[in-house]
């Protein structure tokens, strides 16, 4: 690991517990969005090592509208930045309206936050069909559930020495590669369900065909919330095959 990248964490380990202290202090007092928004540009600055003036775009107008802040590097624009009110929860709607943003400025990168949660978004613009949005992580700094070491890691995605190496993209790109879908589409191939049934008779004695075996999976291990749409069709083709 670069020594630039030992130090961006380890400014986030002495900084981490005065943000949380700060964040949930303007949580529990309501303080208004512009505070909050004081509370956010601080820690881009201070533990993000964003710096306020150069990497920082606020109230930048979009179509329109206004996005409260947009993250920049001298290659140009890398993020909308969506700030509430520390005391809000934040909801799917927070996260559609920055998203929306950084479609018509056709960026990747969304960042909704109230100083206390950090929710990450990747949008993939794919020619002939409508942008598809992904969260990528969420980070909230009072989860007590959460450990300080996984806080950190998360966290360090945001600062400007991980943008050096788009390491928050290499990040994503391996949690797409280990998401549900994915890992359901690589175990209904022939070659999987081959030395699935294989093993099953070496074990058993007992002669299945793949077929058996995807419904079986299908029916038993998967959990509904990470069966593809297109299971169905995975079936009928591992049938016909």
């Amino acid at each position: 690991m670069a020594v630039y990248q030992d130090r961006a964490k380890e400014r986030i380990k002495k900084k981490i517990n005065k943000f949380t202290e700060l964040a949930a202090r303007s949580s529990e007092q309501k303080v208004s969005e512009a505070d909050t928004r004081q509370v956010i540009v601080r820690i881009l600055d201070d533990m993000f090592g964003w710096d306020e003036f150069n990497n920082l775009t606020g109230e930048q107008m979009i179509r329109g509208k206004f996005a409260d802040f947009v993250l920049k590097n001298k290659a140009g624009d890398l993020a909308v930045i969506e700030a509430k009110q520390a005391s809000v929860r934040l909801k799917e709607i927070h996260a559609k309206q920055a998203c929306d943003y950084a479609i018509n400025m056709g960026l990747e990168w969304v960042i909704l936050t109230n100083s206390l949660e950090w929710i990450v978004y990747r949008i993939e613009f794919k020619k002939g069909s409508a942008p598809e949005i992904d969260q990528v992580f969420s980070v909230k700094l009072t989860d007590e559930k959460m450990k300080k070491a996984d806080k950190v890691e998360l966290l360090y995605l945001l600062t400007e020495e991980a943008s050096r190496k788009d390491e928050l993209a290499e990040y994503a790109d391996r949690c797409h590669a280990l998401s549900a879908d994915q890992l359901v589409a690589h175990i209904m191939t022939k070659e999987v369900l081959d030395k699935v049934r294989l093993a099953i008779k070496r074990k058993s004695g007992h002669n299945i065909d793949n077929y058996e075996v995807a419904c079986a999976l299908a029916e038993n291990v998967f959990a509904n919330d990470c069966t593809p749409e297109n299971l169905d069709g995975m079936l009928r083709k591992i049938k016909n095959a």
